[in-house]
């Protein structure tokens, strides 16, 4: 389902923003023991990222929700958004290999019901053979008693 790998790439992006925001509040650490003030731009940047993250969780759940099998899970961290979607994917998985199974099998009941109605043709049905052969037999017996 291309909406899973939308989501992952979408997370490893997060996941990369996220790392780079860690870089540059370290780097504002540093500076605020220096004595220099820090980037206007963080608060900005997490408040993006906090928001992105809620976005991420939020359309995971819902995704996941279409999976009764799924339990729903608090989603606390990225790797907890990316193990779901994994379970997500192999649902997908799972669906389609049973999909093609049941599109095998139908295929399958096709070729035997065909078979089925081959033999019939080439091997009559025994019963209605052998009502054919009594009618003759009594047809025969009843042209022999006829007066001659």
């Amino acid at each position: 389902m291309p909406i899973v790998s939308e989501l992952l790439e979408e997370l490893s992006s997060f996941e990369l923003s996220l790392l780079l925001l860690t870089s540059k509040l370290n780097d504002a650490g540093v500076r605020a023991r220096e004595g220099s003030p820090p980037e206007s731009s963080l608060g900005d940047a997490l408040t993006f990222l906090t928001e992105w993250f809620a976005s991420l969780s939020k359309r995971t759940h819902q995704l996941a929700e279409s999976f009764p099998s799924l339990a729903m899970r608090a989603i606390v961290t990225a790797h907890d958004i990316r193990h779901l979607l994994n379970e997500v994917q192999m649902q997908l998985d799972t669906a389609a290999e049973n999909s093609a199974h049941f599109e095998a099998a139908v295929v399958l009941l096709g070729k035997i019901a065909r078979l089925r109605h081959r033999d019939l043709q080439i091997f009559p049905d025994l019963e209605a053979v052998r009502l054919n052969a009594q009618r003759l037999s009594e047809g025969a017996a009843s042209t022999n008693m006829s007066p001659g």
